[in-house]
């Protein structure tokens, strides 16, 4: 679990050219992702 990610940040990670052909190469599969955020008090 991570806090106070940096959603643009991770975005342009995720979609990378680099990260796109290391998790194709060692077939990595992640068809899930799910966001939490606080709740309101």
């Amino acid at each position: 679990m991570m806090y106070d990610v940096d959603m643009e940040g991770m975005q342009k990670l995720m979609t990378s050219e680099y990260l796109t052909q290391l998790t194709e190469k060692m077939n990595i599969k992640n068809d899930e992702m799910h966001v939490f955020t606080a709740m309101q008090q």
